[in-house]
């Protein structure tokens, strides 16, 4: 069984003056794009390259001058995670000089507004939109617990999918892999290997149907599920002692809610953390994120079958196993090792997004349909296990 991923198209870009809601936002020729952005469909990918200390100005007007970073709306009803430990990071940031506050009154100073959809009310918005300002669209749900919000007011995105204008690396900056330099680092893992495969989850009614999914492996291997969708309990209380768990296991199986492009979470995260291997189920590819040998896919095997026979091939072979661990002896300046350049913290989220309110040329954006892009191109799958593998099983 494969899906199959999707794949961009690069489309013929328009330059024309549209009207939104307040104000005519004005787009700029591709020749006029900095020249580390390229077009795609709706939205622009930053490609890893150096930054243009010539698009900036020099770094003592840019502190008498700090760009006012406005979260308008709350998130998930409270405050977002930017504006306290999240928001520390810009202070790392090549270009940090930004203010992060959701003190309103300061909408008519402010450069960006960052609106979370999910918080969003269409009545409460800022009397005036200024032409200078970005007004950001900002999500870490998937399509299927999200929505595109109104049509033709946002000039920017900002979420976990790569084609994002700023990439959100909410769970991506936590991938930190040690590096070793010796074989009987290995050793010492295996060992601590004393159980076979883990799964977390709470959501048993999932579009991804992970439970079925799991439940068809287990035809043929056992897993672990903790939490309200299996029979084991690690409550979440106790983080460090659940962590110390995984890490007692070879894999992990890292399957997330939904099956929707560049989606994932924290569980992608989890078990690198702690010498597991991890096992994937979502939309996203994983080796544009992780090192290619440092994980199993799902959508590589036919069938629950064919990857139960691997993991038991894995599990009792220890050379095999070490395979998926040889990223690890890789040096500090080999990118496979850790993230790729592009999702370098100076590149994505709020690092980005300072830079770009301090560029000289400032990229200038419109979506007329937002929808099109976070939902149709975001080509979400909610497959049913069940009935795509009665002939397999």
């Amino acid at each position: 069984m494969n899906f199959t991923r999707t794949k961009p198209y690069a489309l013929l870009f328009l330059p024309v003056g549209l009207l939104c809601w307040f104000c005519v936002v004005q787009y700029t020729k591709p020749g006029q794009l900095p020249p580390d952005e390229i077009i795609l469909s709706d939205a622009v990918i930053t490609k890893a390259v150096a930054h243009d200390d010539g698009n900036l100005p020099p770094k003592a007007d840019r502190a008498k001058h700090p760009k006012i970073i406005l979260f308008w709306t709350s998130f998930f009803g409270g405050k977002n995670s930017y504006l306290g430990e999240e928001g520390e990071r810009l202070k790392i940031c090549i270009v940090s000089e930004c203010i992060m506050t959701d003190d309103r009154s300061l909408w008519n100073t402010s450069d960006a507004l960052i609106f979370h959809p999910l918080d969003f009310n269409p009545s409460d918005v800022p009397p005036v939109r200024h032409a200078h300002q970005y007004y950001i669209y900002f999500v870490l749900e998937s399509p299927h617990h999200s929505n595109a919000g109104p049509p033709g007011f946002f000039n920017l995105t900002f979420t976990y999918r790569l084609d994002s204008d700023i990439i959100a690396d909410n769970y991506l900056q936590y991938f930190r892999p040690s590096l070793w330099t010796k074989a009987e680092e290995f050793d010492a893992v295996w060992r601590r290997k004393t159980r076979g495969i883990a799964m977390f989850a709470s959501n048993c009614g999932a579009p991804s149907d992970r439970s079925n999914y799991v439940k068809l492996l287990q035809r043929y291997i056992p897993v672990d599920v903790y939490g309200s969708c299996g029979t084991m309990q690690c409550t979440r209380d106790t983080k460090e002692k659940c962590d110390n768990l995984v890490g007692e296991y070879k894999f992990y199986l890292a399957f997330e809610n939904s099956i929707c492009r560049d989606y994932i979470t924290e569980k992608a995260i989890r078990p690198y953390a702690v010498d597991t291997v991890p096992i994937f189920l979502s939309g996203a590819n994983y080796s544009h994120m992780f090192p290619t040998d440092s994980f199993i896919d799902v959508q590589d095997f036919k069938s629950p079958k064919h990857l139960a026979r691997h993991l038991q091939h894995l599990s009792h072979d220890k050379d095999a196993y070490s395979a998926y661990f040889r990223f690890r002896y890789r040096t500090r300046t080999n990118p496979h090792n850790g993230l790729p350049p592009r999702l370098a913290p100076d590149n994505v989220s709020l690092c980005k997004l300072c830079e770009m309110l301090h560029a000289k040329k400032r990229v200038r954006k419109f979506y007329p349909n937002l929808e099109d892009w976070w939902v149709k191109q975001a080509d979400c799958k909610q497959p049913q296990w069940n009935t795509f593998y009665k002939d397999m099983l």
